[in-house]
């Protein structure tokens, strides 16, 4: 059945008395034909509000079920609070599914128009002023304090007073004093020779002075007493699973002069077909000042496995 809206009129009631505030409703009375004819039934009316006369996205929907059309007139009030700012607005009818058009515009009603352009009226005179209350009662709470004074002069210097008897002897031991510097030692060897007597290694550390010293010749001099720690060798590239013997020495003077080596330290090297190997020798070795550490690598099983090594030596003595 088609059915089309032929006319339609927008209303604001509205009354001259000012016992009730004015609302945002209007009043909506539309005629509605079927095939030519006035319509008669419930029918399901939806209101949509647009800010355009064409497309655009509804800013206000009201949907009634089952309203009542008698002889094709019907009347209803429509609200869509907050959605008049001044700017023109269209209200789009739907009945069941069918949209009718064109778009109506929202025509400015009395009251709306004397909102629009209505003069301010003059500000009313001002009231009388109230009498004067009562005084309070009064604050318990103290005031803040008030700044500190600036300082006075200094008093005149006393007298000195007499001197203090002697106190007594402690009987507490001060601390004890730092120890004594340390003789570090490391070397690379490369290659080995088979009984070399090796150039010492590099390196004299204490803490007095925080210096390294390098020695030149066969030997290292022991700048203080100390106590052999342990000594750790490592070779890499040693074919073969041949060993041979670190020795690390302390000589006199007349034995260093003599290329003598008093060996108190040792321990072997055995070769892993040229894996990485080490060996250890514990140390508490006590060493004397003015003496002389040497190392020698010596007693190879087969000294030529070693020409091409790569051997490592490291101690310490303190």
């Amino acid at each position: 059945m088609k059915r089309s809206l032929l006319a339609a009129s927008l209303l604001l009631a509205f009354s001259a008395a000012y016992a009730d505030p004015q609302t945002t409703a209007f009043t909506y009375q539309g005629n509605l034909t079927s095939n030519g004819q006035p319509a008669n039934g419930a029918f399901d009316l939806t209101f949509n509000l647009f800010n355009v006369a064409t497309g655009g996205t509804p800013i206000g929907s009201i949907k009634m079920s089952a309203f009542p059309v008698v002889n094709g007139k019907f009347t209803t009030d429509l609200d869509f609070p907050g959605q008049f700012t001044g700017e023109q607005t269209w209200v789009e009818v739907v009945v069941g599914t069918q949209t009718l058009s064109p778009r109506q515009p929202v025509n400015t009603v009395p009251v709306a128009q004397f909102a629009l352009s209505g003069a301010v009226g003059p500000t009313g005179a001002t009231g009388a002023t109230g009498a004067t209350g009562a005084a309070g009662a009064p604050s318990t709470i103290a005031g803040p304090s008030g700044a500190t004074g600036s300082t006075g002069p200094a008093g005149p210097t006393g007298a000195t007073g007499a001197t203090g008897a002697t106190g007594a002897n402690s009987t507490v031991a001060g601390p004890t004093g730092p120890g004594g510097g340390q003789v570090w030692s490391s070397i690379l060897i490369e290659p080995a020779t088979a009984g070399q007597l090796f150039a010492p290694p590099a390196g004299l550390s204490t803490p007095s002075n925080g210096t390294q010293n390098n020695f030149p010749g066969s030997y290292l001099p022991v700048p203080q007493n100390c106590t052999l720690g342990n000594i750790v060798a490592t070779a890499f590239g040693v074919p073969g699973t041949s060993t041979a013997g670190v020795y690390i020495g302390d000589s006199t003077a007349a034995q260093a002069a003599a290329t003598t080596v008093a060996g108190i330290a040792t321990c072997t090297l055995t070769a892993n077909n040229g894996a990485l190997v080490s060996c250890t020798s514990a140390g508490g070795q006590a060493v004397s000042k003015g003496t002389y550490f040497s190392i020698v690598i010596a007693n190879y099983t087969n000294a030529p496995d070693f020409n091409n090594a790569k051997i490592a030596i490291s101690f310490t003595c303190q």
